[in-house]
């Protein structure tokens, strides 16, 4: 048996023995349609990691979110009315099974400026927000492993809308208006269960260094 044999032998023994410990990963991805604030716990259900033969060993999620905040202004004062700043903000969260709960950072308009119509509700120009992809990793397993859907929670809180003006004359109230949307993506990564080398890939393995130590053996007695 030739050396370079002997050697082909032992690393395919080897990598067949090393194949079933190479971590795998599968993905699941659920797109959140653009709804109006508030958000009162949206729900958002991915598939949990049920694969019989192999362990959950990490669990990533990656999200991203669109949306807009602006404020409307209501005028009663029965003439257009200037005003001086208009704000508008919201806090933004993704929560999870168990404990899980990510702050997504607020989102804020304004100040504005202009003159408020006499047509109510007098909407604003928003602001445009984009958050991510942005990618977490859980620490918490236990929660996704399950044949059925995981849900998380997509919520926003602490609205907020205010207008002032110089006028004196004034009747002016701020409203807020938001809308928001994005997507959730859920990595699972898994090995196989059992990843000690099968009694075949041993024995392959075993004459793979057993003919390695006769060649080198054979060489030399003939040196």
């Amino acid at each position: 048996m030739s050396l370079r044999r002997v050697f082909s032998i032992a690393a395919l023994a080897l990598a067949l023995g090393a194949g079933s410990m190479f971590a795998n990963t599968i993905s699941y991805t659920t797109p959140i349609p653009t709804i109006n604030m508030p958000l009162a716990n949206e729900s958002v259900l991915v598939q949990g990691f049920n694969m019989p033969g192999f362990t959950l060993t990490g669990v990533e999620l990656t999200y991203s979110f669109n949306g807009s905040v602006g404020e409307f202004l209501t005028n009663t004062s029965g003439s257009p009315q200037p005003f001086t700043a208009a704000t508008a903000s919201t806090a933004l969260f993704l929560t999870g099974p168990g404990a899980l709960n990510i702050s997504l950072g607020t989102e804020s308009d304004g100040p504005q400026s202009g003159t408020a119509s006499t047509t109510n509700p007098d909407v604003l120009p928003a602001n445009p927000f984009s958050i991510g992809p942005t990618n977490d990793i859980v620490s918490d397993l236990s929660d996704f492993l399950t044949s059925s859907t995981v849900q998380f929670n997509f919520n926003d809180t602490g609205e907020s809308a205010t207008v002032t003006s110089n006028a004196p004359s004034l009747t002016l109230a701020g409203g807020f208006v938001g809308s928001a949307g994005g997507s959730l993506e859920v990595t699972y990564t898994y090995q196989t269960t059992n990843v000690t080398p099968e009694p075949a890939t041993m024995a392959l393995l075993g004459g793979g260094l057993l003919g390695l130590g006769l060649v080198g053996k054979k060489r030399f007695k003939k040196n």
